[in-house]
């Protein structure tokens, strides 16, 4: 079953039990494989269901893994078959509907910590978001940092942090814990040639 008929699927099963379909944290994630002009034809209620601009609404309760993806995928080209940004769609007109918010969210939650950065989790934590935000969110601001060099208006403090958040990144600030093998680590060199 691919993606697109899961999706309808477990809408028209919520629907069945009169019931609206509410993960929006899947929904987020999965606009980054089918664009964010996808739509549903199963039924009107599904293609509510399924919208970007729900999600665009209702950013607030989305976990902060989710709005980076959200943020990723309205930079994104818009229809899942194209491979690269439309930048002549960018250029010079505001980022996609939404699209500012999410950054500023983002950008806000970024924790400069010495030479690197790490995402928070929510708004006024400290605790670290984990790799899958953060990787999501430094693609997300890069892809904000290049439709900016294409003529798309964005507050350059959105972006400042972005170099920082890589660091962090690559060094292992988001790092995980595999039970079977312990802590991840990162291993970086740096080699010089003059």
């Amino acid at each position: 079953m691919s993606l697109r008929s899961c999706l309808e699927a477990e809408v028209s099963a919520a629907h069945a039990r009169n019931g609206r379909w509410s993960d929006l944290d899947t929904l987020a994630m999965a606009r980054l494989g089918l664009g964010t002009h996808w739509d549903s034809h199963t039924s009107a209620a599904a293609a509510a269901d399924l919208a970007t601009s729900r999600l665009v609404d209702q950013i607030d309760s989305l976990g902060t893994s989710s709005k980076a993806a959200l943020a990723l995928a309205l930079l994104l080209p818009t229809r899942s078959a194209s491979d690269s940004p439309d930048w002549a769609r960018i250029a010079g007109s505001s980022l996609p509907p939404g699209a500012t918010a999410v950054l500023r969210y983002l950008s806000s939650s970024i924790r400069i910590r010495g030479r690197s950065a790490y995402l928070s989790s929510g708004a006024g934590s400290d605790s670290d978001a984990g790799a899958t935000a953060t990787a999501y969110a430094l693609a997300a601001l890069a892809a904000a940092r290049a439709a900016a060099a294409h003529g798309a208006p964005l507050p350059p403090e959105l972006t400042v942090s972005i170099d920082k958040l890589a660091d962090g990144l690559a060094a292992g600030n988001s790092q995980g814990y595999d039970t079977t093998r312990g802590p991840i680590y990162i291993y970086i060199y740096i080699y010089i040639y003059t």
